[in-house]
């Protein structure tokens, strides 16, 4: 039993199952590819062996025999995950009342079917409590039985392939529906999505399930879990989830007095933490590079990334300490950067590139640092740097939409459309009159547990060639000595 790299597998992993010794033939006749990949030198016999790929996976169990897993060459590759049917295929023909399982790829989703009475729905919930999320097919279809060739071979080309991807009727949309709908089409890249339509049977995954709690998050005006998302996989049962967590809590609103300081939000006060002690690093340092050819307005490009600065209150926050040493954000009126533009030879690119990768920002400073250099007539790298607290892989891509459109209006010679709507320092306001309410149960049991404990040394203290001193206390200290007498004793027996 051995991997793609021809090494031996763990008992009870799978593997591809491997003939070798002097059984084994020379080749396919008058078919040398064929040849050359079935029949390959064997890493593990003597000099000149040759070994013969079956193609067949199977594990060893402890009782020595082989299990049948499937055969290699059904390997599909879905949503950058490389799967073997045959495992999910196991598990699946494993389910009680299941007769007959096979898994295959379609439209870059991993379909099942079953040979059995129960429900298809049923199924694939019981598979995603038994494999990860990868594995899990987006649908399950029941069959009666599997179609065969003539020759009583499974008939993969007649297997019913999912006619559609909605699974519910079409009636109209709440107005929480219509959101979050809207959300799952641009993330799922679908035409349209119906009230009953289940989150992964349009293609979603795990990772688009985490945007999509951002993003309606955001857009509803509710703290939405990535469990919530998980749990309810329906867009009706999401939007009934969503719009009880709205019954008890205001929305986020704009604040009517929209001050230049604000809370940091969560995330920020993570991270804000770590930047405190382990400060001067480029640990969260946020880098990107764009190689921009063809005709540029630099006055123009300029004028656009001040106003994405201006448009995004974020960009222009720094944070201080107040009171007590809680931060806060403090959030420029006016950017407090301008684009830098000069030439910058070709030969120099990288080592601008790993200056502003290496590049450290104070949390009480600037936030943000633009450049723009110019490498021939026709061709320009523009640089965005910033730290983590500002900005996120999400985001980014807001700022490049907004970057876009405001060059397009200063070249136009129009002056950008102002930003509506909410403001970032409107979520943390609104993050932390939350939070104040809803952790504050949680807040008082760990004050009562905590109650009484010495606060422990600062993090410096552990550092590489650090001493720290406090008292064990003569009881455990009588333990200590008693068990590394044991211990010495025992060695000094052993050796």
């Amino acid at each position: 039993m051995l991997d793609a790299d021809l090494r031996p597998v763990p008992p009870g992993s799978t593997g591809e199952l491997c003939v070798g010794g002097l059984p084994v033939a020379r080749g396919y006749l008058g078919r040398p590819a064929l040849t050359a990949e079935r029949f390959v030198p064997d890493p593990l016999g003597p000099a000149g062996a040759r070994l013969y790929r079956t193609g067949d996976l199977a594990r060893l169990l402890p009782d020595g025999q082989l299990d049948f897993l499937g055969r290699n060459d059904f390997q599909v590759k879905v949503r950058g995950h490389r799967i073997e049917p045959g495992e999910v295929e196991a598990v699946l023909g494993a389910l009680p009342g299941v007769h007959g399982a096979l898994v295959t790829a379609h439209d870059d989703r991993l379909i099942g079917y079953a040979v059995t009475d129960r429900d298809g729905e049923e199924l694939r919930t019981a598979l995603a409590e038994r494999l990860p999320e990868h594995l899990v097919p987006s649908v399950v279809l029941t069959l009666d039985r599997f179609p065969l060739t003539g020759n009583g071979k499974l008939d993969r080309a007649a297997l019913p392939t999912p006619t559609g991807r909605h699974t519910g009727d079409s009636r109209p949309l709440t107005a929480t529906e219509a959101a979050l709908a809207a959300i799952w089409r641009d993330l799922l890249d679908v035409p349209e999505v119906r009230a009953d339509d289940h989150f992964f049977a349009l293609g979603g995954h795990s990772l688009l399930a985490a945007r999509v709690a951002a993003r309606a998050g955001a857009a509803l005006g509710v703290a939405l879990p990535l469990p919530t998302v998980l749990r309810f996989p329906r867009l009706a049962d999401l939007a009934t989830a969503v719009d009880g967590t709205r019954a008890d809590r205001e929305p986020v609103r704009p604040r009517p007095d929209r001050r230049r300081r604000a809370p940091l939000s969560s995330a920020q006060r993570r991270l804000w933490i770590e930047e405190n002690l382990r400060p001067g690093t480029a640990t969260y340092t946020v880098a990107e590079a764009f190689r921009l050819r063809g005709e540029l307005d630099e006055e123009a490009f300029a004028a656009a990334v001040d106003d994405v600065l201006r448009r995004h209150d974020a960009l222009r926050a720094h944070v201080e300490s107040v009171e007590d040493g809680e931060p806060e954000l403090v959030v420029a009126p006016e950017p407090r950067t301008a684009l830098r533009v000069g030439d910058l030879p070709a030969d120099r690119v990288r080592d601008a590139l790993a200056a502003e990768s290496a590049r450290v920002f104070d949390p009480a400073g600037p936030l943000v640092a633009t450049s723009l250099h110019r490498l021939a007539p026709d061709e320009w790298l523009f640089q965005f740097t910033a730290h983590h607290l500002v900005v996120d892989g999400w985001s980014l891509d807001v700022l490049w939409r907004d970057l876009a459109a405001c060059y397009h209006d200063r070249r136009a010679g129009r002056a950008p459309r102002p930003r509506d709507g909410l403001t970032f320092t409107d979520y943390t306001w609104w993050e932390r009159d939350v939070r104040s309410r809803d952790l504050e149960p949680h807040l008082a049991f760990w004050r009562g547990e905590l109650a009484g404990l010495r606060p422990q040394p600062p993090a410096d203290a552990h550092g590489p060639g650090a001493v720290l001193d406090f008292a064990l206390g003569a009881a455990l200290s009588d333990e200590l000595r008693a068990t590394a007498a044991g211990l010495a004793s025992r060695r000094s027996c052993s050796g």
